[in-house]
């Protein structure tokens, strides 16, 4: 990544809003240019989904799924509770996949089915076969720490460029069951597809 400068963080969390903002926008630049970049290798058919416009999801939830999910709770210093998949829809565009397998996740981060969720979305475990821009798994990661949502797209581009496999990130609009949750973070599954 020719050009590439590193600016202090230290801002972020305080009110220097003129500083956050320059710097939001600096990364932003950086961002697109790197996804610019991978566009022009036309690396594999995902590839316009981590480069091309932010993806808006819809997922809908039926109720007694909803309830499934609800019941979920993430507890500490215990043994974690098993995630149990339920099936949703999700709908892109002119695309609708049915029977998709989503779990809550997310530890320090984790938010209840009813806040802004972290989502892992598997495409294929009760539709084998199917795809989300050619990928079988994607998470969805409500960035509640990081409010500019752009920190981990560009550590993942960062290692990527030095050489170190690591899964693609890209900013996503996410509405669940009608509910605009707005920005959240289109992460890759490592799992063997990405492997």
């Amino acid at each position: 990544m020719a050009g590439f400068a590193v600016f202090p963080t230290s801002g972020i969390g305080d009110r220097n809003r003129g500083g956050m903002f320059l710097r939001t926008h600096l990364a932003l630049g950086l961002a697109l240019g790197v996804g610019l970049e991978a566009h022009a290798r036309n690396e594999d058919a995902s590839a316009l989904l981590f480069t091309g416009p932010v993806p808006s999801l819809r997922i809908d939830i039926p109720a007694g799924e909803m309830k499934v999910l609800r019941e979920y709770r993430q507890v500490w210093r215990q043994p974690r509770p098993e995630r149990i998949d339920v099936r949703v829809t999700v709908r892109e565009g002119g695309h609708v996949y049915t029977n998709v397998a989503v779990h809550l996740k997310g530890s320090y981060t984790f938010q209840p089915i009813d806040g802004k969720p972290s989502l892992t979305l598997n495409f294929d475990k009760f539709a084998p076969g199917q795809r989300f821009h050619d990928l079988t798994k994607i998470h969805l990661n409500n960035s509640m720490q990081d409010p500019s949502g752009l920190c981990e797209q560009l550590a993942r581009e960062l290692l990527a460029d030095a050489g170190v496999p690591s899964p693609r990130a890209t900013p996503a609009l996410m509405n669940l069951n009608g509910r605009d949750l707005g920005m959240c973070v289109l992460v890759e599954g490592a799992n063997k597809q990405f492997a």
